[in-house]
């Protein structure tokens, strides 16, 4: 079990944990956060409690996938909804047999979620809340600002249900004008694997 000291915030639209190790430490054990693509493709998979942050999910292969056999889906614990893939640019050097996968953080938009972050590791992780001073609440109020600034990056201005998602993430990587939401460099994300249960004693919350 690895712990992740984390910290929580929300706003009207945003909401979920903030690792505060830097990303570099949390890379050093195996462990890194990063955004679900396509999820614009499962509107009814993506509003599913399932998927609220600290869930559990699932990374399943797909290597019939005819656009992609080195692609990753993200299914919720149970694999009965799927809400998009682990990132094309996050798929070349991930093996999703040796990892393990937790809901993050959600924004949304009039209520719907259009965005989410997944914390992955290799192995299980608890996630233990940090006690909040003012300096913090300053830097997670600049994380989020950034974070949602990056997302709108990752989002198309309209939902393209027929255009296959890893179709998509393809032309959006290589930079084709005909990729609507193309990002212009990846984005941080985080790792756990399974439900948040109860607060264990002090404050410790065990994912």
């Amino acid at each position: 079990m690895t712990d992740i000291d984390v910290c929580w915030y929300e706003d009207d639209e945003w909401r979920g944990f903030l690792p505060v190790e830097p990303r570099s430490e949390l890379l050093s054990r195996h462990v890194f956060d990063t955004w679900i693509a396509g999820i614009w493709h499962y509107p009814q998979a993506a509003d599913d409690p399932s998927f609220a942050p600290g869930e559990s999910i699932a990374l399943v292969v797909e290597p019939d996938n005819p656009h992609d056999p080195l692609a990753i889906g993200v299914w919720n614990a149970d694999r009965t909804l799927q809400v998009g893939h682990v990132p094309a640019v996050v798929v070349a050097g991930l093996a999703a047999d040796d990892r393990t996968a937790v809901c993050l953080s959600e924004q949304t938009e009039a209520g719907k979620r259009m965005h989410l972050r997944i914390l992955v590791s290799r192995e299980p992780v608890s996630l233990r809340l940090v006690p909040d001073s003012a300096e913090r609440d300053t830097w997670k109020r600049a994380t989020v600002a950034r974070l949602k600034k990056q997302a709108t990056k990752t989002l198309p201005s309209e939902p393209t249900p027929d255009i296959d998602p890893i179709e998509q993430m393809t032309k959006m990587h290589e930079g084709r004008p005909d990729a609507p939401g193309r990002p212009t460099r990846a984005l941080r994300g985080w790792p756990v694997t399974s439900r948040i249960r109860e607060p264990a004693p002090h404050g410790e919350l065990m994912v």
